[in-house]
């Protein structure tokens, strides 16, 4: 299984909207990860909410909150820098966050989903663009990346 995720980071609206209509061009479904409230309508898209903890000053809970009140569809997170501890892991079924993608395990064959204790799932991220950037490596070609069994979700910052 492929999945494709975008991580906001900020973007400017403009920016996310010509990432979706990339991926609705393709007939793509993806995850957004929103750091904000972009005011997009984003489809058919899954919205999930990927909170800065590292900006925060009121807090870790105070920042989970607020991005999920602002999203409170959203059931996944994925945090800046991939930030996580148990207080978070704690706090997630107050309010009903099912999984979390904050795993990285680059590349690695055969990933799966994964429970942490009984109260959510951890998705690991097979590839994200800025940790290949930072290898300073040439992109692998797709049938190199796409090769062999298992969950694959690529992360995105647009």
């Amino acid at each position: 299984m492929i999945a494709i995720t975008l991580d906001t980071d900020w973007a400017p609206t403009p920016v996310i909207e010509d990432s979706l209509d990339f991926l609705n061009r393709h007939d793509i479904s993806s995850t957004v990860f929103s750091t904000h409230d972009d005011g997009l309508d984003i489809g058919d898209h899954e919205r999930a909410i990927h909170p800065n903890f590292f900006e925060s000053e009121t807090g870790d809970e105070e920042t989970l909150s607020e991005l999920v009140n602002t999203f409170p569809d959203a059931v996944g997170t994925r945090s800046h820098s991939l930030y996580t501890h148990g207080r978070l892991h704690s706090l997630y079924p107050e309010y009903d966050l099912a999984y979390e993608s904050n795993y990285m395990m680059y590349r690695e064959p055969d990933l799966r989903p994964f429970w942490m204790g009984q109260q959510f799932v951890q998705i690991p991220i097979y590839f994200m663009d800025d940790v290949w950037m930072n290898r300073e490596e040439n992109m692998p070609k797709s049938e190199v990346l796409l090769n062999g069994d298992g969950l694959k979700v690529f992360t995105f910052h647009p």
